[in-house]
């Protein structure tokens, strides 16, 4: 898309590399990253990740012409659309900015240390869809796997939506399968979680500690538990 305005974007961040104050690296608990840039009158701070993660930090947004307040009503709306293209299988991320001057004298000194100041109020910029497609041998690969009693489950950071379709694609989630996120799987007791364990396939927004419960929880009733890169998939680290 950044071609289509006439820049690359090698050269954008060629031009502003100098100007990085602090870079954010991605928080699988934030399920975001971001960055801070000084510029002569102000420091910008960039954010991108999840997009119903993000949008829940943003206060406003650019509506092709200029800056609006965001309520409740248009983040609903907003993530009605991430949740359209998660359906699709699309990986939606939502890129947002905010603003702050230079010198603020109640701002203390280590205030650009922790992400945790910086993320807030935000202006959603936009959100975008990317297309990771499952490799073709994939779902062949599941089949033989099945095949020799092997159940294979999908441990994901993606939304709900993108792992269903993306897991159905796989031929691992089926119509008796299960699948949940990560927020209510360590919200629940082992006692709960030990009947769905022969059902459960798809576990989204996912920490690394829910990926050591799973496991965990698998060993301890006997289970052997292997491993697999997202790459597998041709996807990210940890998607499978």
């Amino acid at each position: 898309m950044i071609k289509t305005w006439g820049c690359t974007y090698t050269a954008v961040r060629e031009e502003y590399e100098a100007s990085v104050y602090k870079m954010f690296g991605f928080s699988s608990s934030k399920k975001m990253a971001s960055c801070s840039v000084k510029f002569a009158d102000k420091f910008r701070h960039y954010n991108k990740g999840a997009a119903e993660w993000v949008l829940k930090r943003c206060t406003s947004m650019y509506n092709g012409s200029q800056i609006v307040q965001m309520g409740d009503a248009e983040r609903e709306k907003l993530v009605e659309v991430v949740t359209g293209m998660a359906k699709r299988g699309l990986r939606c991320i939502c890129l947002t900015y905010t603003d702050y001057p230079l010198v603020d004298d109640s701002r203390p000194a280590d205030f650009f240390e922790d992400s945790d100041n910086l993320d807030r109020n935000l202006v959603a910029l936009a959100i975008v869809g990317i297309k990771d497609p499952v490799r073709k041998e994939v779902p062949e690969a599941v089949r033989v796997c099945q095949r020799a009693g092997i159940t294979v489950r999908m441990v994901t950071g993606d939304n709900i939506h993108t792992a269903q379709h993306i897991a159905r694609e796989c031929g691992i989630l089926t119509e008796d399968a299960v699948a949940m996120e990560g927020p209510d799987f360590r919200k629940m007791a082992a006692q709960e979680l030990l009947p769905l364990l022969p059902k459960l396939r798809v576990l989204a927004r996912s920490s690394p500690e829910d990926k050591l419960t799973l496991v965990s929880m698998l060993k301890q009733h006997g289970d052997v538990s292997l491993g697999l890169m997202g790459a597998w998939m041709g996807r990210g680290p940890g998607s499978a």
